[in-house]
C-alpha cells in the first residue's frame, strides 16, 4: 500500500512539473529570441510572450507547491492577478500593434473602444476582489463576490481567443500571423480547460486547482507559448531546419 501511494505521489509530482517546465522553457525561448531580433515590433512581442510565460510558470509553481493559501476554499488565488493583468496588457498591445500590419488599418471588433470597457471591468474586479480577500482575512467570513476571480482570468483568455485570430488573419506579416495564432491557441486551451474543469468537478469552483483538465490546459498552453515565441524567428535556411 505504501509503495502504491509513493508511486502515485511520484506520478502526481511529475505531471505537475511538466506544465511548469513548458511554461519556463517558453519564457526562456521568448527572451532568447528577443535578443536576436532587430525589428522592434517583434522584440516587443517576444517580450510579451516571455512575461506571460514567466508569470504563469510562477503561478503554477506557487499553487502546486502549496506556497500560497487558498481564498474561500477552492477559489482563485490573489497571485493570479499578476499573470491575468500581464496577459490582457499583452493582448491589448498586440491588437493595437498588429493594426499597423493591416493594409486597411481596420479597428478589429471596435477594439479601441472595447479595450477601455474591458480594462475598467478588469481593474474594478481586481479592486473588489482584493477588498473581498481583506474582508475574509479580517472577519473570517466568505464574501458574496464569488465569481470575480474567475472573470479576472477569463477576460484576457477570451480576449486572446476571440480578438487575436481576427487580427492575425488581417495581418500581412506572415511571421506575426503565426505568432499571434499560437498565442490565441494558448488562450483557447486554458479557457477550455477551465470550462471542462467546472463541468467535470461541479462540486468545486472551476478555477486553478489540481484537476487533471487544468494541468492538461497548462501543458498545451505552455507548448503554444513556446511555438508563439519560435514563430518570431525569421525563416532563413538555418531557422527553417530548426523549426521542423
Amino acid at each position: 500500500m505504501a509503495s502504491s501511494l509513493d508511486l502515485l505521489t511520484l506520478i502526481e509530482v511529475i505531471v505537475t512539473i511538466i506544465p511548469v517546465f513548458l511554461l519556463a522553457y517558453a519564457s526562456y525561448w521568448a527572451f532568447s529570441v528577443r535578443h536576436s531580433l532587430a525589428v522592434q515590433l517583434y522584440r516587443n512581442q517576444a517580450l510579451g510572450i516571455g512575461l506571460v510565460s514567466a508569470t504563469f510558470a510562477l503561478l503554477v509553481t506557487t499553487l502546486y507547491a502549496n506556497l500560497s493559501p487558498t481564498i474561500y476554499g477552492d477559489f482563485f488565488f490573489p497571485l493570479a492577478v499578476l499573470p491575468s493583468s500581464v496577459t490582457f496588457y499583452w493582448v491589448d498591445a498586440s491588437v493595437l500593434a498588429s493594426r499597423r500590419t493591416d493594409p486597411l488599418l481596420r479597428d478589429t471588433i471596435h477594439w479601441k473602444s472595447l479595450r477601455i470597457v474591458l480594462w475598467l471591468i478588469l481593474i474594478v474586479l481586481i479592486v473588489v476582489y482584493f477588498i473581498a480577500v481583506t474582508y475574509y482575512f479580517v472577519t473570517g467570513s466568505s464574501s458574496p463576490i464569488v465569481y470575480a476571480d474567475l472573470i479576472i482570468i477569463l477576460i484576457p483568455l477570451v480576449s486572446a481567443a476571440v480578438a487575436i485570430p481576427i487580427i492575425s488573419r488581417r495581418s500581412k506579416d506572415l511571421s506575426l500571423r503565426r505568432h499571434l495564432m499560437w498565442f490565441a491557441l494558448f488562450g483557447f486551451s486554458l479557457f477550455v480547460a477551465i470550462v471542462i474543469g467546472g463541468v467535470l468537478f461541479p462540486s468545486s469552483q472551476p478555477t486553478f486547482n489540481a484537476d487533471s483538465s487544468i494541468l492538461v490546459g497548462f501543458m498545451i498552453g505552455g507548448y503554444c507559448l513556446y511555438r508563439s515565441a519560435r514563430s518570431l524567428v525569421p525563416l532563413n535556411r538555418i531557422s527553417l531546419e530548426e523549426a521542423k
